[in-house]
């Protein structure tokens, strides 16, 4: 369980010692502002997170979504010629106040949004400090595109995670890597429509070292029909 936020993409809301419900552990899900200008769009608040097919971050807004990617960030929204330039600070884990122990994470983006073509990569660096001082940071790229041909659609996301440090007094030197991706195609009119999806992701060949390899999709990217 150490470190376990570091794979986290949600608020947490603070708990007492005892597990009890108390004013402590009252939480707003999500309450977000939005100020649109000529240059840019700033959203600020806890607001859900979402990017591409949603393998690596997923909003959950979907109806059969039971979990859904939130966080307390100031997020920009920039658009130059033909693409859109996104920034965003936040952090995912809301823990006691004079506790050095949030996970903060800083965003940077870049996306082609066309009728029928679109393409952007999406890049994360969080990093969370432990009580113990122990530091861990974790580095995710995304990759993007989707495409409608005629009756086709085409949706392909890949994503990268690289990381590195003590998820512990106890568990120290850890080092991250791994590999995800899906292909999702989908072929049909309004009446009907036929599909197929696949995807890929790194495993550990052993679990108990200090090197991860392990990639995990976000628990709401659910391709299944049922």
């Amino acid at each position: 369980e150490e470190g376990a936020a570091v794979y986290a993409h949600t608020v947490h809301a603070p708990t007492t010692a005892e597990g009890a419900d108390s004013i402590q552990n009252v939480q707003a899900r999500r309450v977000f502002a939005e100020i649109s200008t000529e240059y840019a769009k700033i959203r600020f608040g806890r607001m859900p997170v979402e990017w591409g097919s949603g393998m690596v971050y997923n909003a959950g807004n979907d109806p059969l979504s039971e979990y859904g990617d939130t966080a307390d960030r100031i997020q920009v929204t920039a658009p130059v010629g033909a693409f859109y330039l996104i920034g965003a600070v936040e952090t995912s884990a809301e823990n006691f106040v004079n506790q050095d122990d949030d996970l903060k994470t800083f965003t940077g983006g870049v996306a082609y949004l066309g009728e029928r073509f679109g393409v952007g990569s999406y890049n994360t660096y969080r990093m969370q400090t432990f009580e113990d001082s122990s530091e861990f940071k974790i580095f995710t790229a995304d990759l993007w595109a989707k495409a409608e041909l005629g009756m086709t659609e085409i949706e392909f996301e890949f994503a990268f995670q690289t990381g590195s440090g003590n998820l512990s007094q106890d568990v120290n030197d850890v080092r991250i890597s791994g590999i995800g991706t899906q292909l999702t195609a989908l072929l049909g009119n309004d009446t009907m429509r036929v599909g197929a999806s696949s995807g890929l992701a790194t495993g550990d060949q052993d679990p108990v070292d200090n090197q991860f390899r392990a990639f995990s999709f976000d628990p709401d990217f659910n391709v299944a029909l049922m």
